[in-house]
């Protein structure tokens, strides 16, 4: 018995130690790759111009194997990136400077009514890079948060993105399909490009492509897309990943994170709302790996097959990589080209889609920006870049899809226990008093719960008022947050991190839908599929 227990014992022990050593591996050698991916301290100051970070090799993300999870780009950004910046504090500074500058920029645009201000405030995000620009395109479709005329202004980020260096993104699609010099004559020290093997060619060549756009067909905030024709005729759309761009989002992560670790503290909750920041900092790094794009893409097509109306752009693997992917090209036209009847249909499909996606598959497309959809030649919806993904846990899906009945049931009582099921709300109601939380009732809870999501329809949340309230007088479900969202400062919520990209997603479709047809009743969309989930 006693040699048996010692056996087991020293078992665990050699596992501890295993995982510790592998562990501090992960951590050295991440941060190998992510001081390769900055410029070194001694040239950083916060007075020069923003960093221009060199990403050659050894390249951060070469070895970051993220496709068959998430941990690879939350290890990174954990690890390595937040030591990194916090031995380079000039870095950072620097980086604050300009995002203070900037929004000092925007603000006085505002505030003195100058009649450009749309364009200052979109020149203004553009320039602050990928992730200002992610949050941009979700505010463009959310005219009910930022107003009508900033909704306007940054509509534009999602097709006016400046490209960026032709010679170099024909560099990156050499390095990425293997049509780099050898040796040192070639690449990003300036060698001769002419003597490398062609990316364009007759067909039977070796050459990967028959035509290639001469210059970038669209630009957005991670990379640009050139129109091509392969050797057998297929045409292609071909993504080129922008230089530098993970330094830009590391850095602007680790800040956004900082300031709600400091917001966190400030308010004092228990929530975790830094891991918010790294769950949407793990998103960002994710979508710099075409390979795990591509293979979201497929597994989207698959999962969603059942909608008929839904086109998602097939991929080419072999002419694909880390930073270039090659996938089948989509004719149609974005919604702002479309008539008022065809804009309808699209929303509809869009939003049909996504309720699917919530309530039924459970993998959100977190990126639906209007820059990301079409109606395609044949009428139907094509959905493109599926880089930023998240998947639901089935047990929330299914209390989300419980949530859904019991509001158009009106039955209040169970829509807030299935929000204890979704991980919203804590068994044990809290409430902010005299600067701490302290214990209240479920009964008190209600009542301010109630009063929120109805005050707005003259009831006053008061239990005889509601009584019989209709829930298609409620037909906007980003609104329904927002009320909830109001309790925040008095109660406690506990918000699942991956809950941002899932109600980002929600609520962009849903604010594109209010803009075509105001009477879209988002709750009888969601109906069939809640019926369906909550009696699975």
């Amino acid at each position: 018995m006693a040699s048996t227990a010692f056996g087991a014992s020293s078992a665990r022990c050699q596992r501890r130690a295993i995982s510790r050593a592998s562990r501090q591996r992960a951590r050295r050698v991440a941060t190998v790759r992510v001081r390769a991916a900055f410029p070194s301290s001694s040239s950083a100051s916060p007075w020069t111009s923003s960093p221009s970070p060199s990403l050659g090799s050894p390249s951060f993300a070469d070895n970051v194997e993220i496709g068959d999870a998430s941990t690879a780009a939350e290890r990174e950004l954990k690890f390595a990136v937040k030591p990194y910046l916090d031995a380079n504090p000039g870095l950072v500074l620097q980086r604050v400077v300009r995002i203070a500058a900037s929004t000092a920029r925007v603000a006085l645009a505002w505030v003195t009514e100058r009649p450009d201000r749309g364009t200052v405030l979109r020149d203004a995000v553009a320039a602050l890079g990928p992730v200002f620009v992610k949050l941009g395109q979700t505010m463009a479709s959310r005219e009910d948060l930022v107003g009508d005329e900033a909704a306007a202004a940054l509509k534009g980020l999602q097709d006016r993105m400046d490209p960026f260096d032709q010679s170099r993104a024909m560099e990156i699609l050499r390095e990425e399909l293997g049509l780099e010099l050898s040796g040192d004559s070639g690449g990003n020290d300036g060698g001769d490009w002419s003597a490398a093997p062609p990316l364009v060619g007759a067909p039977g060549s070796g050459a990967p492509f028959t035509a290639l756009s001469e210059v970038p067909v669209g630009a957005a905030s991670l990379g640009q897309v050139y129109r091509g024709t392969l050797a057998d005729g297929r045409e292609v759309a071909v993504k080129v990943q922008r230089p530098d761009v993970y330094a830009q989002v590391a850095l602007d992560m680790y800040i956004i994170r900082a300031a709600l670790a400091w917001l966190r503290e400030y308010w004092q909750t228990d929530t975790d709302i830094p891991a918010v920041a790294d769950q949407v900092g793990a998103g960002l790094l994710r979508e710099l790996d075409y390979r795990l794009e591509a293979a979201n893409a497929d597994a989207f097509a698959a999962k969603h097959a059942f909608l008929p109306f839904l086109r998602v752009p097939a991929n080419v693997p072999e002419l694909s990589g880390r930073r270039v992917m090659v996938s089948e090209w989509m004719n149609g036209r974005p919604l702002r080209d479309c008539t008022p009847t065809e804009k309808l249909s699209l929303v509809r499909m869009g939003l049909e889609s996504s309720v699917a996606q919530l309530l039924q598959t459970g993998m959100i497309h977190a990126d639906p920006h209007e820059g990301n959809f079409l109606l395609g030649d044949d009428g139907r919806l094509v959905m493109l870049d599926f880089g930023l993904m998240t998947e639901m846990d089935p047990g929330h899906q299914e209390s989300m899809a419980g949530c859904v009945l019991a509001f158009i049931d009106a039955d209040y009582d169970e829509m807030l226990e299935k929000f204890k099921g979704m991980g919203v709300l804590p068994d044990q109601p809290q409430r902010w008093v005299a600067g701490r939380w302290v214990d209240c009732s479920f009964q008190d809870f209600r009542g301010a719960f109630l009063k929120a999501l109805f005050a707005s329809n003259g009831s006053g949340g008061n239990e005889e008022d509601v009584h019989g309230f209709k829930p298609t007088d409620m037909t906007n479900f980003g609104d329904l947050w927002l009320k909830l969202g109001s309790l925040a400062l008095e109660y406690a919520f506990i918000i699942p991190s991956y809950y941002v990209l899932v109600m980002r997603s929600f609520a962009t479709f849903e604010g594109i839908a209010e803009t075509v047809d105001g009477e879209f009743d988002i709750y009888s969309a969601a109906m069939p599929y809640a019926a369906r989930r909550a009696l699975a």
